[in-house]
Parts: C-alpha cells; sequence; structure tokens
C-alpha cells in the first residue's frame, strides 16, 4: 500500500489513509467488517479513517511514507476536487461510455470537490480489490456531466 500511495502521491494525487477490511480469524471467518470498529460501518474499509482527512491530505512524498509506515494495511484514498474527479459508475457502462467517448473524440473535463475515491490496490469490506477501468495515463479526463450523456447511451446499447 505504501509503494502505491507514493506512486499516486508522485503525480501530485493527494491521499489519506483509509479504513481496511480486518483479517480473519483461523477459520477464515472475518473478525468485524470494518478497521474502523463503527456498527453498522455503512462503507466497510472503504472511507477515511480520520474525520480530518481533507486536512490530512497530502502527495508530499515523505509524509506519505510516514503515514503508512505508521498504519502500513491503511487502503488508500484519493481526494477528488483538487487535482482530478471521479465519476463513480458501474464498471460496464462505464467501459462502454468510455468507449464511446473515444470514438467521438471529446476531450473535456469534470469539476467536484470534497470528496474522496478508494485507490488500487485497496480491498474494501467484502475483500473486493479497487481497480482501474482505465489507468490513469496523463489523458485528459472526461467531463461528468457530457459522460453522463455517453452512459445513457452506453446503458441503452446495453440494453438491447
Amino acid at each position: 500500500m505504501m509503494a502505491a500511495a507514493a506512486e499516486y502521491a508522485a503525480m501530485g494525487w493527494p491521499v489519506c489513509a483509509g479504513a481496511y477490511p480486518p483479517g480473519r480469524s483461523r477459520h477464515g471467518e472475518a473478525l468485524r467488517a470494518c478497521s474502523c470498529d463503527r456498527v453498522g460501518c455503512p462503507d466497510p474499509g472503504a472511507h477515511p479513517m480520520s474525520p480530518a482527512w481533507q486536512a490530512q491530505a497530502t502527495a508530499d512524498p515523505r509524509l506519505v511514507a510516514q503515514c503508512w509506515m505508521a498504519r502500513p494495511e491503511g487502503n488508500i484514498i484519493l481526494v477528488t476536487g483538487r487535482v482530478f474527479d471521479v465519476l463513480d459508475v458501474p464498471a460496464a457502462a462505464g467501459a462502454a461510455a468510455l468507449a464511446l467517448m473515444d470514438r467521438s473524440a471529446v476531450r473535456l473535463r469534470w469539476h467536484c470537490r470534497s470528496s474522496y475515491v478508494l485507490a488500487p490496490p485497496s480491498r474494501d469490506g467484502n475483500a473486493l480489490k479497487a481497480h482501474w477501468v482505465r489507468p490513469p495515463d496523463g489523458r485528459p479526463l472526461p467531463d461528468g456531466l457530457r459522460l453522463l450523456g455517453f452512459l445513457a447511451d452506453a446503458c441503452e446499447e446495453a440494453a438491447r
């Protein structure tokens, strides 16, 4: 996790420590749903550990290393709205919409603030590994409002 967090920070993306799925018993049963120990955690393993996550988020390599040395099992939370943004959609619909956008050569941006996203190689409370549909590669990010139109088209095509 520390190496992945350092890579995101090297791209200038602010990161902060996230909750993580706890270990398993000798019999393979989950010990609890989330490391935050909140009863009924609504998003196990997929949220920041601290309520001060916005202030703690950093792209400073030294601070990122300190954070993950103190909590090596912590998931990686990428802060959105500062350097990049995320539109979270089902993978199949998102991939289809991105393919439609690629064919139309649309180059726009999406804006969002005060939010975050679980970053690969983190795992959520169901032990599902976060992954990129399209890994960060320097291409411009699509505009979220414009992407919604492509998502609607992709969903309509999938329904046929």
